[in-house]
């Protein structure tokens, strides 16, 4: 399993990425990032910020992730892949995992991700990525079966940039709902949002990797100076 989310990993990746001013630790269970912009939404599918992107990686899961240090694709919630012929994929998904409401992470979590996503009428910004996949099908709770377009050798990186979200909380809750609440499988959850001030995390001690350093995660928003 890649592990990509110890809290200085993390950081390393913030730094790097993102405008940042500061960076502390203010207890022993609390992290305090600091950063120049807010968020649109808590729904990557539906925002092309990179604080978005980052800030998603601590509150949801990708069905395969790239380590930081080797830069090889490997596992997430994804166990394994692989082509059936030049237009098929089959994948094998991890089991045990389940979402911060604690519904079960299934395949139908994934077909349910990938249906929204494609879906012109959702126009989500995410959609391009994807655009070579022509279907997900289910073939048992932790199989599932992906469809493209002709050969598409990009498949597999392809995984590591699509967040795996809720079928249930899709079904039931919906767009709207999503751009503020976000029901993940990773190591954090939101608990408080005070929008172009700060963000409150706490960890998911149910979580199926290596658990975050951090019981507390806060992001502040300090807008630069003019």
């Amino acid at each position: 399993m890649i592990d990509r989310r110890l809290a200085f990993a993390w950081l390393a990746l913030l730094v790097l990425a993102v405008p940042c001013t500061v960076a502390a630790q203010t207890k022993e269970d609390t992290i305090v990032y600091a950063v120049t912009g807010d968020i649109p939404n808590w729904d990557p599918p539906n925002s092309v910020l990179r604080e978005s992107i980052i800030f998603g990686y601590q509150v949801f899961d990708h069905l395969a992730a790239r380590d930081l240090k080797s830069g090889q694709v490997g596992p997430g919630l994804a166990l394994s892949w692989k082509p059936l012929d030049d237009t098929t994929w089959e994948v094998k998904l991890r089991t045990g995992v389940k979402f911060h409401d604690g519904t079960p992470f299934t395949a139908r979590d994934v077909k349910a991700t990938f249906d929204r996503v494609l879906d012109e009428k959702n126009k989500l910004t995410a959609r391009g990525n994807h655009a070579k996949i022509k279907s997900v099908e289910v073939l048992d709770d932790h199989t599932v079966r992906f469809k493209t377009d002709g050969p598409y050798p990009l498949f597999v990186e392809r995984l590591t940039a699509q967040v795996m979200q809720s079928e249930k909380v899709i079904r039931d809750k919906g767009h709207d709902w999503m751009q503020e609440n976000p029901v993940g499988t990773g190591p954090y959850k939101l608990v408080k949002w005070n929008k172009k001030q700060d963000h409150l995390l706490v960890r998911n001690d149910d979580y199926w990797g290596n658990k975050a350093a951090f019981k507390y995660l806060r992001i502040r928003i300090i807008p630069e100076q003019a």
